[in-house]
């Protein structure tokens, strides 16, 4: 993203003409000083508590890069929020980077995030039930482990061609539901839409964070309007709705696009210009407070039935408790496709599985205008 660093001096001096205020900063953690960008709008004026939303540079790139490029500033300065873009630690390439990317000893970026929330919480009215976290690429994959690592603070992520790794996945500890929007190309050169011997497929990430947040597994499939003809890729938009404290996954699955921030003012590796990932972004994270998403929940509503043994292999056994045998049970694979359905008066199914592949499945039993979901895994 080097590529538009020549335009940020003069996006700058335009920046000064008006009343918004950008911070420079640091803090130390690990006995390093880790330094951030603010900035501030001009609506901000202490009286109230405004969200919060940490926006990470890419791999190679930086904080002043990322501020420019993935722009959130036209929104902060009417819907009234404050964005934090910090600097990731430099490797032994020269490159800023955030996470898990390279081998190697980490710096604390969770911790150095913590801090920074701290900090910022005690010099401005921050909302602590509005603290969002975003990013390109590297940034995505530190949304990700963000919001894993600190789901005690943080409300929801979103990814822009960002990743996350089998492993990373595995150990993800999350304290409540996590809305999740993933932005990704299908021609990204950088993080493969289909994944890498490294890096998850995204769509299997998606259903990852579907089960996570016990969304319905069959998405709304909306077409994003192409409205523009030039910049040669279409977009389409998946919605999984009705996950615990009514959380959501959403998908926007970029036909053609690359390693790239929809609707940047800058044409790198084929830009989507038919939606603004900022814009998306922001109306994804307003919809989401995070007391509403710790409140109580009774998971056996969720559950419902018990499946053994997980993970399966050439069978599956299901018992439903009496007080639910009213409804069909269903089986889908991870791309929604219904697999099976069966009557669930008897209480006990035996399901041969031998001709599955594996993989991740959803169980689901319909009763009502309930729906009682599991992620099974072979």
């Amino acid at each position: 993203m080097k590529s538009f660093s020549l335009l940020i001096p003069a996006l700058l001096a335009t920046a000064s003409m008006f009343g918004q205020s950008i911070i420079v900063d640091s803090i130390l953690v690990g006995n390093i000083y880790r330094d951030y960008r603010l900035y501030v709008p001009a609506i901000y004026d202490g009286s109230k508590a405004v969200p919060l939303v940490i926006n990470f540079h890419g791999y190679s790139s930086n904080n002043l890069e990322q501020e420019y490029y993935g722009n959130f500033k036209p929104l902060a300065d009417t819907a009234n929020f404050i964005i934090a873009h910090p600097n990731g630690t430099i490797d032994a390439f020269g490159n800023r980077h955030w996470g898990n990317l390279l081998p190697g000893p980490k710096a604390d970026d969770s911790g150095f995030i913590a801090a920074m929330i701290d900090k910022l919480s005690s010099q401005y009215q921050i909302d602590q039930n509005a603290i969002y976290a975003t990013g390109m690429s590297n940034g995505g994959n530190m949304s990700y482990l963000l919001g894993c690592d600190l789901s005690e603070k943080i409300a929801a992520i979103a990814s822009v061609t960002g990743f996350m790794t089998a492993a990373e996945l595995s150990s993800c500890q999350i304290s409540h539901p996590l809305p999740v929007m993933i932005i990704h190309g299908t021609a990204d050169a950088v993080v493969a839409y289909n994944g890498t011997s490294y890096f998850l497929p995204v769509e299997d990430l998606v259903y990852e964070w579907v089960g996570k947040n016990g969304c319905n597994n069959i998405p709304e499939i909306l077409q994003v309007p192409n409205t523009n003809l030039a910049d040669n890729c279409t977009a389409e938009h998946w919605i999984f709705k009705d996950g615990f404290q009514n959380s959501s996954v959403e998908l926007y699955k970029i036909f053609g696009g690359g390693h790239s921030w929809p609707g940047a003012f800058v044409n790198l590796n084929v830009t989507n210009q038919d939606f603004s990932a900022s814009a998306e972004i922001w109306r994804f994270f307003r919809k989401y407070r995070l007391n509403e998403l710790m409140s109580s929940t009774e998971p056996e509503i969720w559950e419902g039935f018990d499946i053994s043994p997980i993970p399966f292999s050439d069978q599956l056994s299901v018992d439903i408790p009496e007080s639910i045998r009213q409804g069909d049970f269903s089986m889908y694979d991870s791309k929604g496709s219904l697999i099976l359905q069966k009557n669930a008066v008897s209480g006990q199914l035996t399901i041969p599985t031998d001709n599955l592949l594996p993989g991740i499945y959803f169980a689901a039993l319909r009763v009502g205008d309930k729906i009682y979901r599991q992620k099974i895994v072979k």
